[in-house]
């Protein structure tokens, strides 16, 4: 497993590069910042990365990444699309980008905020590492 920090830069370097064409792709335009760790302007459209859990037994590593979209002043509706593009991006990304084998498992969920006009959408990702002996 690559360390957290090198992670961290990997997935900020990757969805910049990979997310704004999809986004046009489905009529949609571009995060203000792509992060690491929280968005510093709560009103700005945000793709905020961070490490959620690392856990480690004789058998595995395990790695919990969260991906928090921020989208202020974003519809419900168009929000679950900018979820969706993010969603079905992560699922094809290749973990070996990170140092991991495998994706366990995959969550999303949505939090209409009608004060701030705000929706945010989280998108968990748990990778695998498979141990050998030797490591």
């Amino acid at each position: 497993m690559n360390t957290i920090s090198e992670i961290l830069t990997a997935f900020k370097a990757d969805l910049e590069t990979n997310i704004p064409a999809l986004l046009t792709a489905e009529g949609l335009d571009n995060f203000d910042v792509y992060t690491i760790g929280q968005s510093r302007n709560e009103r700005q459209k945000a793709l905020c990365i961070y490490k959620s859990d690392n856990t480690h037994d004789d058998n595995q590593n395990t790695l919990t990444m969260l991906f928090q979209l921020q989208l202020y002043g974003i519809d419900y509706a168009v929000a679950e699309l900018y979820g969706q593009v993010i969603f079905d991006y992560l699922k094809i990304y290749d973990p070996e980008e990170i140092g991991m084998n495998y994706i366990d498992s995959m969550e999303n969920d949505s939090w209409p905020m009608e004060k701030s006009g705000t929706t945010l959408i989280y998108i968990e990702v748990r990778y695998v590492e498979i141990l050998d002996s030797c490591d």
